[in-house]
């Protein structure tokens, strides 16, 4: 009798497959009927599980299966990117020549638009830079100038609309110099300009004096503009205020010398006037002198004498010398006071 390794119980006792028993040199094929006869008893409880055995070598591959059945479309994918541009195609052939278009009438440039003007139908014209066609026959008025008038519409179609003006192009280099050109005809006068200012004044140049004055109240040699604090005439001695005006002197004091000028015509009080500088000739033909005698201030106001002042606290200054009865050069000297 064969010894038994393992057995199922459940086919043993109920089943009628066949058990196959393990024995040292083989297996055995064994019938539910041959266990009863062994005496095989009731199944045990199972026993724990044992370990895990080492993982054996892989299998050989076995046929490949058949297709399955096609599955669901799936959802439309997000749009790819757009590709380079291919290459240009070859250029296609040349199309048929198109019907003749219908015959334009007779075209009548008449250049710019102008008022009171005969135009006919098919006249063109140009206004503010458009080209205008006319459309019915009329003589022109303002109210249908192209484009402007209130009734133009009637008369004109626009036919070609003047543009706007483009943008300024970019300045161009600068051109070579060209060559001289020839000298043009010498142009006529032209008016005489408005007069210059006075220039400045020249230095004073060596005057040659003339010792004899031609007339009554007429002198030679320098003299000045100057103000005057009260009214004089020619001849009379003069002294400078401190308020900056000629007065007449007074030899009797102080106060009112020493002489600086004389007066070379009648001045009025406050006013600007010719007065006669030192180292001249003067003439007055009221004068009774001396020949070669000299001449000095005198007590009267303005006043000039021969007779040299000899009170104590007069002034004593001598003023020029007599060339003739009439005539005196005036050359006047410093002060002096009487004692």
């Amino acid at each position: 009798m064969p010894q038994l390794d393992s057995y199922d119980a459940a086919a043993a006792l109920g089943g009628t497959e066949e058990l196959v028993a393990v024995q040292a040199g083989g297996t055995v094929n064994i019938t539910p009927q041959q266990l009863k006869d062994f005496g095989v008893g009731s199944q045990g409880s199972q026993g724990s599980q044992g370990d895990t055995g080492a993982q054996g070598d892989t299998g050989a591959q076995g046929n490949q299966g058949s297709q399955g059945s096609q599955g669901s479309q799936g959802s439309q994918g997000s749009q790819g990117s757009q590709g380079s541009q291919g290459d240009a195609g070859a250029q296609g052939n040349q199309g048929s020549q198109g019907d003749q278009g219908v015959s334009g009438g007779a075209m009548s440039w008449k250049g710019p638009w102008a008022t009171s003007t005969s135009y006919v139908v098919d006249d063109f014209v140009e206004n503010e830079g458009s080209t205008y066609n006319c459309i019915s026959n009329h003589t022109s008025s303002g109210a249908d100038e192209p484009g402007v008038g209130s009734n133009e519409a009637t008369f004109w179609d626009l036919s070609a609309q003047k543009g706007d003006q483009g943008s300024q192009g970019f300045q161009g280099s600068q051109g070579f110099q060209g060559s001289q050109g020839d000298t043009g005809a010498q142009g006529n006068t032209g008016a005489q300009g408005n007069q210059g200012s006075q220039g400045s004044q020249g230095a004073a140049g060596t005057q040659a004096l003339d010792e004899t004055p031609d007339s009554d109240h007429d002198f030679s040699g320098n003299s000045a503009t100057m103000t005057v604090g009260e009214a004089v005439v020619f001849g009379d001695a003069l002294y400078l205020k401190s308020d900056g005006k000629l007065w007449k002197s007074d030899a009797n004091a102080a106060a009112t010398m020493p002489i600086m000028v004389i007066a070379g015509a009648t001045i009025s009080a406050d006013a600007a006037g010719i007065v006669i500088l030192p180292a001249s000739f003067i003439r007055d033909d009221t004068w009774v002198w001396t020949v070669g005698g000299r001449i000095y201030a005198s007590g009267t106001l303005g006043g000039l004498t021969q007779t040299a002042l000899t009170a104590s606290g007069d002034q004593s200054q001598e003023v020029g010398i007599a060339t003739h009865a009439d005539r005196m050069f005036f050359h006047p000297k410093s002060v002096g006071e009487v004692v």
